[in-house]
């Protein structure tokens, strides 16, 4: 067998495994366990080999989520080098603010081409994020999201985020809302395990430590991750 790990090749040989055949470069980076692993390896060769090497990355959602996690200028030096169908690809296996992220750094034609690839209600979502500025909660912010009404039980809050997984969404929290849509509380995803199914889920929530208008700026977002150590925080309108 062959072990992958970055931590045991210098850059030299990794360069060497990745500028030769395709073959040899795709068994290598198939074998990466993360697509973290698939952008590390990118960076030890020049932007220009990153179309060809993506390529070799056989999963959609895998390669999707390597373009996710560069850096914006690199995201933005890799774009320039895709066709449109590609880019299309890209975005139909990301979440909504990764997507959104993405076609954010097209030029104008572009993005029509890419929104024109999205289902309509995953366009219409990205649509409403591209409305925001970038820096803001509005444009850091997933739609995406699993949500239940104050009536409803611990199982059908279950039911949702196994919805949810089966389409790779990553979910934190089930949000609980009254009658208008109005948040109320919410459960942490591992709570719900702990709980009789028929239980009701306002027996079950807590109000939420924060929340955010869409305007609010992402520094403030950021101190809030921080001041509660919480890994996601609802988006709310006035």
């Amino acid at each position: 067998t062959v072990n992958p790990s970055l931590e045991r090749m210098d850059n030299d040989d990794l360069e060497a495994v990745l500028r030769a055949d395709d073959a040899t470069a795709g068994s290598f980076l198939r074998l990466l366990p993360h697509p973290a692993d698939v952008v590390e390896s990118l960076r030890v060769v020049e932007v220009a080999e990153w179309p060809r090497l993506l390529r070799l990355v056989a999963d959609d959602a895998e390669r999707a989520e390597a373009v996710s996690l560069l850096e914006e200028p690199e995201r933005q030096a890799l774009l320039i080098l895709l066709d449109p169908g590609e880019i299309g690809r890209l975005v139909r296996n990301l979440e909504t603010d990764d997507a959104t992220d993405v076609i954010e750094d097209l030029d104008p034609q572009e993005q029509r081409e890419a929104l024109q690839s999205l289902a309509p209600r995953e366009r219409a979502q990205v649509e409403e994020l591209l409305q925001f500025a970038p820096d803001t909660a509005g444009g850091l912010m997933q739609s995406e999201l699993a949500s239940v009404k104050k009536t409803q039980t611990v199982q059908d809050a279950i039911a949702r985020v196994r919805e949810l997984v089966e389409q790779d969404i990553a979910i934190h929290y089930v949000y609980v809302l009254d009658d208008n849509e109005r948040l109320v509380g919410l459960v942490d995803v591992a709570h719900l395990l702990v709980h009789r199914g028929d239980k009701n889920v306002v027996a079950v929530m807590e109000p939420p430590l924060a929340k955010v208008t869409p305007d609010v700026d992402q520094e403030q977002v950021a101190a809030l991750f921080k001041k509660y150590s919480i890994v996601s925080l609802p988006v709310v309108d006035r």
